[in-house]
């Protein structure tokens, strides 16, 4: 009601300059028409303001141009954003790190070189401690929508995990499907068979898993692992399922071992300054836009496309094996002593690691149940 003051103070006023001049002049009928006119223009002008007095928002994002995340989660929502807040608020994707790289990209957002950024927990692990605990060896699971509505949870629970986003506004955090791994001659159906094989990853808990299973690890990154197995340098990968169609590392493996060793956890973070600056009715609105809802959009188009991708691969003649339980006991008893390593390591930072680690299994359970 207080910005609407200065609108009626305007209206009464030029309405009494009209009914003088109409009453000295004559009007009738078309002063009242005139009337009207003028008031739903000056209500207008508080209602639907220029676009100009837009606040654009610019979305560091480290995805390339047509990855899905990109395609059909951010600029979905950065659309949705718009709409909900009638063009007050607009938000600008720029792909492919072009305003931060990945791993500067937090920093960046505080400074304001971008006012949101998307980035991985496991870059900075001594950053985002407890918010690598989805990247323990065989906790997650193959459903990203699992794994990233856990992992919010889990930060609404624990203020310890709230603390590592201080700096800036947190919006939401998501995580992606467990890696699988990838081969190009058989399958590997028991820990025996993994004895010497050659496997390829760009993660760091990735190598650690790998030798305790009895693999020979090799730290290649994703854009290398095509010519890697096109030349024979590794027998397979451990990798997602979303990346092996469109880095064309589909062509080379056609044998699948779903064992749901890792994932990884991602952010979305909003410059402080900036989202002060919001209204408090565009917060809400944004606010409605995030947590739970970011996870779940993040989580379920990886989902989706990794879905499509199996399907592809199902078509093709591809083969696939999924660990019978007894099995998977075995592998999760090998790589048990990296989630001892790991809680260790943040309980002597005062953290409560196993009780975040052992409420993380227990949300994974609760959402793949669902």
């Amino acid at each position: 009601m207080q910005n609407l003051r200065p609108i009626i103070g305007h209206i009464k006023a030029y309405s009494k300059r009209l009914n003088h001049k109409f009453n000295k002049e004559g009007g009738g009928v078309m002063r009242k028409y005139l009337l009207i006119v003028v008031a739903l223009t000056l209500c207008s002008i508080l209602l639907f303001p220029p676009q100009g007095n837009a606040i654009e928002l610019k979305f560091n994002s480290m995805y390339a141009p047509k990855h899905p995340i990109n395609t059909h989660a951010f600029s979905v929502w950065a659309k949705e954003v718009e709409r909900r807040t009638e063009g007050r608020v607009k938000v600008t994707l720029f792909p492919s790190n072009a305003l931060a790289n990945v791993k500067q990209a937090y920093d960046a957002t505080i400074s304001g070189i971008c006012d949101i950024a998307v980035s991985c927990s496991t870059y900075a692990p001594d950053r985002f401690p407890l918010s690598t605990v989805i990247n323990l060896p065989m906790l997650g699971t193959s459903s990203a929508v699992t794994n990233s509505l856990a992992l919010w949870e889990l930060y609404e629970k624990f203020p310890q995990l709230q603390k590592e986003y201080k700096d800036v506004k947190l919006l939401w955090l998501y995580a992606n499907p467990t890696f699988q791994l990838h081969f190009r001659k058989d399958l590997v159906k028991k820990l025996e068979d993994l004895r010497g094989r050659v496997i390829s990853t760009g993660s760091a808990m990735g190598l650690k898993i790998l030798k305790k299973l009895g693999a020979v690890p090799e730290n290649i990154p994703m854009v290398d692992v095509y010519m890697a197995l096109q030349k024979g340098v590794v027998d397979g990968c451990m990798l997602p399922y979303a990346p092996l169609k469109s880095q064309r590392i589909a062509e080379l493996v056609h044998y699948h071992t779903n064992a749901d060793l890792l994932c990884v956890s991602f952010y979305v973070v909003m410059n402080l300054d900036k989202w002060n600056k919001l209204s408090p009715q565009d917060q809400k609105i944004i606010s409605e836009l995030t947590g739970r809802y970011g996870a779940e959009l993040c989580g379920s188009v990886f989902d989706k496309f990794q879905d499509r991708d199996i399907k592809w691969m199902l078509q093709r003649g591809d083969k696939f094996y999924t660990l019978p339980a007894q099995e998977r006991e075995r592998w999760v008893k090998r790589v048990a002593p990296l989630r001892e390593d790991w809680v260790k390591k943040m309980e002597k930072r005062g953290l409560p690691a196993r009780r975040v680690m052992e409420e993380a299994q227990s949300l994974i359970k609760k959402y793949r149940a669902h």
